[in-house]
């Protein structure tokens, strides 16, 4: 082989192997969250509201660099329904756009100008997992539903979710990941539809969980194998929804995902459906491969339980399309 032909191969297994720069870049972030979260640590004994205060700094420092400047992004308030009523106070708070700058200020957010809330902790627990669901449901409420599609009436922005440098589960013999599924699908069998769960957890050391959506399961799309499927994955044989969280998993035979890394593609992914103009770089995201492989937990939900009337006909009816995305008519939805 000549030397020019091993220049080209070599080259060539250099570009196979080298990490994307968005990878590495999103690897430097979660080198200083790990590090803030030592030097915040050290003193928390002494002041923990400090130390609080300081990991919701790290977070809101993230969010405002990776999103684009329209997105102003808050802490410590409380976001406002139409009605008056209000959450209970949330940590950071990402508004729209269209935020009135004249609001900006003022510590009770109008629930349709947010894009996103998060709780932020920097060391989770379960008790933080289990309140956080609870505030997912209260926030879906300020939001309403929302009808037409299956998109629609499966999901109520803003999107919401919990945030931790670290977690609690450190002891030999722990399976803090385990734990933390464990959470998620209490969380999912007391939730009273799909728009009230949380969207994702990030915990920087450990993993991401992502809330994912197969807007109808049934004998449309299963044929005559349908009858015993449905007992299968928990539905009636009308068939329904699935939820379900995600994650990396150990038997997954991909790297270890970063969950910062997975954060920042879900998070574009997710306020891409409200917002068209970040659907480009959403697309480019998953396309450069920062999702990563991941398992899940699903959890059944009944056609009439979670539908209008209307809607559920147009799913037995075969209503959905496959493979088309920013469809709110698609069969899985982030």
């Amino acid at each position: 082989m000549s030397d020019l032909q091993n220049d080209t191969k070599d080259a060539s297994d250099d570009k196979k192997q080298r990490e994307h720069e968005l990878q590495t870049f999103l690897r430097q972030d979660l080198v200083e969250i790990e590090s803030e979260y030592e030097r915040i640590y050290s003193r928390s004994t002494e002041d923990p509201g400090t130390a609080g205060d300081e990991g919701e700094e790290n977070w809101k420092a993230l969010l405002e660099q990776w999103l684009p400047n329209s997105y102003k992004v808050v802490t410590k308030g409380r976001i406002i329904g139409v009605d008056g009523k209000a959450s209970p106070q949330v940590d950071v708070i990402v508004l729209r756009p269209s935020y009135p700058e004249r609001l900006l200020n003022k510590k009770l957010y109008l629930v349709h100008g947010v894009a996103a809330v998060f709780e932020c902790k920097t060391t989770v627990t379960a008790k933080h997992i289990r309140e956080a669901t609870e505030t997912a449901a209260k926030i879906s409420a300020l939001s309403g539903p929302r009808t037409g599609t299956p998109y629609r009436e499966l999901t109520s922005p803003p999107l919401y979710g919990l945030l931790a440098h670290s977690h609690s589960w450190k002891k030999e013999g722990s399976t803090p990941r385990e734990n933390i599924d464990e959470y998620l699908t209490e969380g999912q069998q007391q939730a009273k539809h799909p728009r009230d769960l949380i969207n994702v957890v990030c915990v920087a050391d450990l993993a991401i969980w992502e809330l994912g959506i197969m807007p109808y399961m049934g004998g449309i799309y299963s044929g005559v194998e349908w009858r015993g499927q449905n007992n299968l994955y928990g539905l009636p044989e009308e068939g329904g929804a699935l939820t379900m969280y995600q994650r990396w998993h150990e038997d997954s035979g991909q790297p270890e995902a970063n969950p910062l890394a997975v954060l920042i593609a879900m998070l574009f992914q997710r306020l891409g459906w409200e917002d068209p103009e970040l659907r480009p770089l959403a697309d480019y995201f998953r396309l450069a491969g920062l999702q990563g492989a991941s398992q899940a937990m699903t959890h059944p939900w009944p056609l009439f339980d979670v539908y209008t009337p209307d809607l559920a006909a147009q799913l037995q009816a075969g209503a959905l399309v496959n493979g088309s995305a920013w469809n709110e008519w698609t069969m899985y939805l982030p």
